[in-house]
């Protein structure tokens, strides 16, 4: 097991379905690809594993982190982790609520999917009545050393214990 890891950030938007874990509670769900990519949560909103291809993928040290956090531009760049408090199911889709009181902000954070792909949708809303400028983030925790990241369909580099690696449009 590698000691190390990075931290790629994911916007989701991928090939996959929800179902329920093996008890049937809404705490404990997996989002699966067709590729046999799982995320899976257990306690409200906190990643329990991320296997593919027979491995996990989540490094042990960040169980029972949330994927989502958000950051108030204005106070600073420290991105805060969002706990769901409640999470609850709404047809097929599952919906995690959540406050985060610190920064006078409610989370939701809704999973839906269709046979091709899941949706995450995050929505924000200001509970302090302030204007302000967020950003909100989605970002799973994986091991990815010896990996190789591809900047465009030229340009590869092998991903190591640090760095930036990422892909992004305005």
């Amino acid at each position: 097991m590698v000691s190390n890891h990075l931290w790629a950030q994911f916007v989701i938007a991928v090939a996959a379905i929800i179902s329920l874990g093996a008890n049937g509670r809404a705490e404990d769900w997996t989002v699966s690809t067709g590729d046999e990519l799982r995320l899976t949560f257990s306690s409200p909103g906190a990643l329990n594993g991320l296997p593919a291809g027979g491995q996990d993928l989540l490094p042990s040290d960040r169980r029972a982190d949330s994927p989502v956090s958000v950051c108030d531009i204005g106070r600073g760049a420290r991105f805060v982790p969002v706990t769901s408090e409640k999470v609850e199911r709404e047809g097929d889709t599952i919906v995690q609520q959540a406050e985060v009181a610190d920064l006078g902000l409610a989370v939701t954070a809704r999973y839906a999917s269709t046979k091709e792909l899941i949706n995450v949708h995050l929505s924000v809303r200001d509970t302090s009545r302030a204007d302000r400028g967020l950003l909100i983030r989605f970002a799973l925790p994986i091991q990815a050393e010896g990996w190789r990241w591809w900047d465009d369909l030229d340009r590869m580099r092998p991903m190591g214990t640090s760095g930036t690696f990422e892909n992004s449009r305005a």
